[in-house]
């Protein structure tokens, strides 16, 4: 089953005093060019990066990896924004698509071919999200039939509610990594993710 990898790649960073999270480096390495290694190394494809403020720059990071890249002009209106140019530059093939945070380093390949996995078990009919400790993480998986619904979305709220909109449609699936909860909003959570990192 063809799952793709859609990393949105777009925000601003407002937290961060001026600075890029997406391409700190956290363990020597930039934080998004994390993201892409994993979705890469787990099979999705294509795999599509969604930039948008300061693309340049994360361009130039990405520009040796196997991503498509996908300029969003209109990122200032919010994270759904990014789904239409992405959504629509997947090919037919693709069966479902994986929506994975450009500024979440710390999920691995493991878990993302477990919820591709669990989503092909599926008949590739099920929104499949990763849960630890009784928390709803990320990244989330959504089947073909939900394409036109990611697309149409508005504001900064992202799939969310989707989900909400579909709970009979939704597969839980346990982890056993807090990795699927950890973002980088503030150079506190960079350094945190810094020491998460190091640890596993």
């Amino acid at each position: 089953m063809k799952v793709a990898g859609i990393i949105l790649a777009a925000g601003e960073s407002s937290s961060m005093k001026g600075q890029n999270k997406l391409i700190s480096e956290v363990v020597g390495k930039p934080v998004l060019v994390w993201v892409v290694e994993t979705a890469v190394s787990a099979g999705l494809e294509p795999v599509i990066v969604v930039t948008g403020y300061d693309d340049g720059a994360t361009g130039k990071i990405l520009a040796d990896l196997p991503a498509d890249i996908v300029l969003n002009n209109r990122w200032q209106e919010g994270m759904s924004t990014s789904f239409p140019p992405a959504v629509n530059a997947l090919p037919s093939t693709v069966q479902g698509v994986m929506i994975l945070l450009g500024d979440m380093p710390a999920v691995n390949s493991d878990i993302v071919k477990k919820l591709v996995s669990q989503f092909a078990a599926s008949g590739g009919e099920k929104i499949v999200h990763p849960v630890f400790g009784g928390q709803q993480g990320n990244p989330v998986v959504f089947p073909r039939c939900f394409f036109p619904a990611l697309t149409g979305l508005t504001g900064d709220s992202g799939a969310k509610s989707i989900l909400k909109e579909h709970p009979d449609t939704v597969l839980k699936v346990e982890v056993d990594s807090s990795s699927i909860l950890l973002d980088i909003d503030t150079e506190d959570d960079l350094t945190k993710m810094e020491h998460f990192l190091r640890e596993k």
